[in-house]
């Protein structure tokens, strides 16, 4: 490797960045009788990034949080593993 080069393996980046949940499994953990909705939604205030997202059956919330600043839409989508109580 020459000096200044970037010292990383590419397929290394690759894997962890395109990489499935590692938490996803083919068995249901909430009940096949609940139909659940999430949301997420970035925004500017006043220079910083906000993010929340929202957890929900065709009726009732389950979960409404604010994230940590800097989080995008992206980020603000729950993890499935997070769903499972």
């Amino acid at each position: 490797m020459e000096e200044g080069e970037p010292n990383y393996d590419c397929s290394e980046v690759v894997d962890e960045v395109h990489a499935s949940h590692l938490d996803l499994q083919d068995q249901a953990k909430i009940s096949p009788e609940i139909t659940l909705f999430s949301d997420g939604s970035s925004y500017l205030q006043e220079g910083s990034r906000r993010a929340r997202y929202a957890v929900t059956t065709t009726t009732e919330v389950l979960e409404a949080k604010a994230l940590p600043e800097g989080w995008s839409a992206q980020g603000a989508e729950p993890e499935p593993s997070s769903l499972a109580k």
